[in-house]
């Protein structure tokens, strides 16, 4: 347990500040975000997943800005 609080407190550093902008927002309305702000988004998960994979939040992140992207915009 203590090791699951450990990860999910090293969150917040895992993530760019202007990632974590973004996330905000596109929970916010996933309509908000352009095609390259969300190209932009998904870019930064992939990085920060591959700089923490042990914290499962980060990935959780990375697939629900994934999914929130229309069909045909790219970002892949």
């Amino acid at each position: 347990m203590a090791e699951d609080k450990s990860a999910a407190s090293m969150l917040p550093a895992a993530l760019a500040p202007d990632a974590s902008r973004q996330l905000l927002r596109m929970f916010r309305d996933p309509r908000v975000l352009g095609p390259q702000e969300r190209s932009k988004l998904i870019t930064q998960l992939r990085t920060a997943v591959e700089w923490a994979p042990n914290i499962p939040e980060v990935r959780v992140l990375l697939g629900m800005g994934a999914i929130s992207e229309p069909a045909g915009a790219g970002g892949s």
